[in-house]
């Protein structure tokens, strides 16, 4: 017969494993188009008047204290549609492919891409 002590050792051990948080990033697919991935990046809320469309300006991934691009979301939720809203956010981006309503020489075309946008969050 097993001991009383040995019983709720294993109990606890079962326990303590069960209740373990999962610190492993949920991965984010760059497949198909996808020329890169952003992981809990953070970016700012922009209106990109010249496509009508909401947009995340955030530091590019190759060279973030330089540069800074332009993710263009296929679907952007309705709530983050504020110019300036800090956020969090994960998506893969591709080519950009939108055709501009009228040019904005502001914006170059190589910091502008499209992006799949998997996760969302507004920055405390």
């Amino acid at each position: 017969m097993k001991s009383p002590t040995y019983l709720v050792l294993l109990s606890l051990l079962c326990f303590a494993s069960a209740c373990q948080k999962d610190d492993q990033p949920k991965q984010i697919p760059c497949t198909g188009d996808c020329l890169f991935t952003v992981q809990d990046g953070n970016g700012t809320i922009v209106k990109m008047t010249c496509f009508n469309r909401f947009g995340i300006l955030t530091d590019d991934p190759n060279t973030p204290a330089l540069d800074t691009i332009y993710g263009i979301p296929d679907q952007m939720p309705a709530r983050f549609e504020e110019v300036g809203k800090a956020v969090r956010f994960s998506g893969a981006f591709r080519v950009n492919t939108l055709t501009p309503q009228f040019p904005d020489p502001s914006i170059g075309l190589d910091d502008l891409y499209q992006m799949k946008l998997e996760e969302i969050s507004e920055k405390n």
